[in-house]
């Protein structure tokens, strides 16, 4: 992490400090506060996300125990749905990474390549539960050997993700 952000909203003329947040809101919670701040009734309305097709077949698959029929009928389809949802793996809230991180572990063996990718992310959120989830997938003995700090420097994380090599397949 190279900065922290911080909102700033002022009144019209500069004077007054509305609202003065620091750090990462969801969506949903930076648009109760930010109504809040500008005195805006909550009404319940929200924008409706939605989630890339592949992410929302897997997701689905995953649920319905279909993952392997999926896979076998469209592996890119499934790789990249399982790609997606191990970037989820780095959400903010614990309840949200726990959810994401069982749909993950539902998918067994097969999310060990995206999940190896995931320890390799830019962001430290999808690093840390890519690691804590693929410990629980693949049994102890398999990586009692292999080191992995989703903290240590890009140079150190690259060597040690070198190690994870064979499960990248």
């Amino acid at each position: 992490m190279t900065s922290i952000p911080r909102l700033l909203l002022l009144t019209p003329d500069g004077k007054k400090v509305l609202w003065d947040t620091v750090g990462y809101r969801d969506a949903e919670k930076f648009a109760q506060e930010f109504g809040e701040a500008l005195g805006v009734k909550d009404n319940g309305a929200r924008a409706i996300s939605s989630d890339p097709p592949a992410l929302e077949k897997v997701a689905d698959a995953l649920v319905a125990g279909s993952f392997a029929h999926l896979q076998a009928s469209d592996p890119k389809l499934a790789a990249e749905g399982l790609r997606l949802m191990v970037n989820k793996l780095g959400a903010f809230s614990e309840s949200e990474f726990k959810s994401t991180a069982a749909a993950v572990e539902k998918a067994g063996r097969a999310a060990v390549p995206s999940l190896v990718a995931g320890m390799g992310s830019k962001t430290l959120a999808v690093r840390v539960g890519s690691y804590r989830v693929i410990q629980t997938i693949l049994p102890k003995s398999e990586i009692s050997g292999l080191k992995f700090n989703p903290w240590a420097s890009t140079p150190a994380r690259a060597n040690e993700l070198a190690s994870w090599g064979r499960f990248s397949k």
